[in-house]
């Protein structure tokens, strides 16, 4: 399927200039990743992050602009977002033409996300037609990892979107590095300048993406004035970041010294972040679909390094060499991230998104490599790569979509479900845990001062509701009048390891905050409704009534 005609030049063994049917399979993807995208959607849950970001759409392009610097942040009552304008301006001008749903606003997301991918799908297409196009683009739409973020309304899917292009001209640029023109190295400039107002680690992923071409490309005299012109074009324009920047580190607290690197967070951390690039927790509640899917990367970036040593395989060896490197400078920033600051985790997963495209296209390029290879071993060893590759992303994918909702963010759906059945005087009640505002953000945003809040402090007398926006003051439940009703919410976090075993058939029930747990016991109250979610913040949220006063 891969194999080349022994008529084509090593040049065309990478162009990949698919006709016809083979343009049919690029779309292929596309198909496989909106029935995965829709379904997601329908169950993704408005949560703290997005809260920010919604009500960030609604200011202007300009208006926007100092809010994320740091000036009014408290003018949506919302936390304070520490984020760059590209996405906002792309939501903003989406808004203003489809309206400021919630739906309409997953949309965006979703349409990105496949742009994304679909430029995934040309890169694979450069390296060896349609086949290579079709393998990077399923692996691309079954991951788990950029389905999760495909929905999102905040910068993500826009990051995956940009970062797919980038990825397309860098295959396009290493696969034909003699004669690379001037547009391409300018083009490349333009979107890592967009990629850099998307996210910061934007940035990280420009270094590493500029560097590497840079690197590549400077012992060729011809194309010295073009990459200098292209640095000095990013360098100038990455100019207006610093404001961004300056009210980033701010916000995370500082430069400092970091954890000890040799500590077991750290390491786990590292760990985390390396498995995410090929992995999720979905890959990992079928233990066999995981090491299907670890053996197939295996494989097929061994086959990569492998193929630097093959002549006939040149071009894209010079691609090989250059994801890697890419990849490698990508993990160097966000080690330097993680050492520059104690109180920001620079080894959160999705904080290396845009390297995952990276990984399926090396992998990608190291099944093309066994492709070209004269000996037989190598290409029963592409075969097995590709085999175990496609396998296990369907696996994998079958489970992420049956689980979906453990995937999402938070409890919000579930809750305003409640509220809905609920008398329209009841107080909505955040018991002892970190996590509250996870369920008041988006409460808040949902009804704004219909309802009281209350929240349960800690080291506090349980009974004792302290008053957030729409409570006139605190409240001594022992003094609550009959027919008070209460919506008491207890979240916590969950990481991977947790939604690993909650899948496992092993459910793990949310914890019960202090006030729930006695709420459950006094014969003064009467429960009318009691409610377990459980994803990467759970909740549980229980509805009750005062039935009689304490004798």
């Amino acid at each position: 399927m891969l194999r080349p005609s022994p008529q084509r030049s090593l040049s065309s063994d990478i162009a990949g200039k698919t006709r016809g049917s083979g343009r049919l399979l690029l779309a292929v993807p596309l198909f496989v990743y909106l029935a995965m995208a829709m379904h997601l959607a329908s169950h993704q849950s408005l949560w703290f992050d997005e809260v920010t970001q919604v009500n960030g759409l609604r200011l202007g392009f300009v208006e926007v602009v100092p809010w994320l610097c740091g000036v009014d942040t408290d003018r949506f009552l919302v936390p304070a977002d520490r984020s760059l304008p590209l996405s906002y301006w792309v939501g903003h001008a989406w808004c203003e033409v489809f309206g400021y749903d919630e739906a309409v606003m997953r949309r965006l997301g979703i349409v990105l996300t496949g742009v994304g991918i679909f430029w995934i799908s040309l890169a694979g297409n450069r390296i060896g037609g349609a086949a290579c196009g079709l393998v990077s683009g399923l692996l691309c739409a079954t991951a788990p990892t950029i389905l999760e973020n495909s929905s999102e309304i905040r910068s993500y899917p826009l990051w995956i979107c940009l970062s797919g292009v980038a990825w397309w001209l860098v295959v396009r640029i290493l696969s034909d590095h003699e004669s690379v023109g001037r547009r391409s190295l300018f083009g490349l400039s333009a979107v890592l300048t967009l990629v850099s107002y998307t996210h910061f680690f934007g940035v990280v992923e420009s270094v590493a993406i500029g560097g590497t071409v840079g690197l590549w490309l400077w012992p060729r005299r011809a194309h010295r004035t073009n990459l200098i012109l292209a640095v000095a074009i990013y360098g100038i324009a990455c100019l207006g970041l610093i404001p961004f920047i300056s009210w980033g580190v701010q916000h995370v607290g500082g430069s400092e010294a970091t954890l000890d690197p040799m500590s077991t967070g750290w390491w786990y951390g590292f760990q985390r972040m390396l498995y995410r690039l090929v992995g999720h927790p979905a890959s990992s509640v079928d233990l066999w679909a995981l090491v299907v899917l670890l053996l197939g990367y295996a494989l097929a970036t061994g086959l990569a390094v492998r193929g630097w040593r093959d002549v006939r395989g040149r071009p894209a060896v010079t691609v090989a060499r250059g994801i890697t490197g890419i990849l490698l400078l990508g993990l160097l920033g966000n080690v330097f991230g993680r050492m520059a600051f104690s109180s920001f985790d620079a080894f959160r997963p999705r904080y290396s998104l845009w390297m995952v495209p990276g990984m399926i296209l090396l992998a990608t390029t190291g099944i093309r490599l066994a492709y070209l290879a004269q000996d037989r071993l190598p290409r029963c060893v592409g075969r097995a790569a590709l085999i175990c590759l496609l396998v296990a992303s369907t696996w994998i994918a079958a489970v992420f979509a049956g689980n979906v909702q453990t995937f999402t963010h938070g409890p919000h759906n579930v809750l305003t479900a409640m509220v809905g059945t609920a008398p329209s005087k009841t107080w909505l009640v955040y018991d002892d845990s970190p996590m509250w505002g996870f369920a008041y953000a988006p409460l808040l945003h949902e009804y704004g001062l219909m309802f009281p809040h209350y929240q349960v402090l800690p080291g506090d007398d349980e009974h004792n509701l302290h008053p957030l926006l729409g409570a006139p003051s605190s409240v001594d439940l022992h003094q609550a009048p009959i027919g008070t009703t209460l919506l008491v919410m207890s979240l916590d976090s969950h990481g991977q390891r947790d939604i690993r075993h909650h899948l496992r058939k092993h459910a793990i029930r949310p914890s019960r905050g202090p006030l729930a747990n006695a709420l459950l016991n006094d014969a003064e109250w009467r429960i009318i409704d009691q409610r377990d979610h459980f994803s990467y913040t759970s909740c549980h949220a229980l509805l009750v009534e005062k039935i009689r006063v304490p004798d």
